[in-house]
């Protein structure tokens, strides 16, 4: 209970209106700040949260307009959640696993990293996630407290 209510006052920035759309499209939780930290939170207690934080390091790859930046969150987000041994690995099928790491591997000085490197490696975990995570989410007591929260606080 002491978690729930520390992400629901971490959310104090948004209203009832947007934490009722997050159950209408997982891309309305996913870009509301306080939806991704609340979604957060519920897959550290569904012991996944390794996923969320994957998405996001791709997310932040994929806006990294500056090479070497780049090249270092790609290096970071294969360490961490995609090589053999990862602290914090993501399933993935190998052909997506294999191809992101392969693509790291031909980074060189004459060569920028694509920027659609983890597309298929984030679209499975993405998946994942709007598939399975997502429903219970919904029926978890996270959402229910975050809901029931803001409609008391905005009657």
């Amino acid at each position: 209970a002491l978690r729930t209510s520390q992400a629901v006052n971490q959310t104090s920035e948004c209203d009832c209106s947007q934490v009722e759309s997050w159950a209408s499209e997982f891309d309305n939780l996913l870009s509301d700040p306080a939806g991704l930290q609340t979604f957060t939170e519920f897959l550290k207690k569904e012991f996944s949260p390794e996923n969320i934080f994957f998405w996001c390091a791709c997310e932040r790859y994929r806006l990294t307009t500056d090479r070497v930046e780049r090249s270092t969150v790609a290096k970071e987000i294969v360490e961490r959640h995609l090589d053999t041994g990862a602290w914090e690995p993501v399933n993935v099928d190998s052909m997506a696993r294999n191809c992101a790491q392969e693509s790291l591997h031909m980074d060189s000085v004459d060569q920028v990293l694509d920027i659609n490197m983890f597309v298929a490696t984030q679209k499975q975990i993405y998946n994942l996630m709007k598939f399975d995570s997502y429903g219970r989410f919904l029926k978890s007591d996270l959402y229910y407290v975050s809901k029931t929260y803001y409609l008391h606080i905005f009657k």
